[in-house]
């Protein structure tokens, strides 16, 4: 498992560097638990708009650090808008 979640953010931060990006504004839409092999886990719910549309997302959300209402910066790649990293609070 980790190895795959290593190679996925691997893939991830690839696509970021090489590919056009855009910048948007995201909003943490809702908490959601999650079971998992390790055990029930926190997840935040965003939601942010690209050029084709509104892309939702779940995020780890461990010690409860993203809460319902919170805007987030958002650099998504154009060609893939479900590969995204947060750039910063936008309050």
């Amino acid at each position: 498992m980790t190895v795959s979640s290593e190679l996925s953010a691997y893939r991830v931060a690839k696509i970021l560097k090489t590919e056009p990006t855009e910048n948007t504004i995201g909003i943490i839409t809702a908490i959601e638990s999650r079971n998992t092999r390790g055990g029930s886990k926190l997840w935040a719910i965003i939601e942010y708009r690209t050029r084709t549309g509104t892309v939702t997302q779940a995020i780890y959300n461990p010690n409860n650090r993203y809460l319902i209402g919170q805007k987030y910066g958002v650099r998504y790649a154009v060609d893939y808008p479900e590969m995204f990293v947060l750039t910063r609070d936008a309050k």
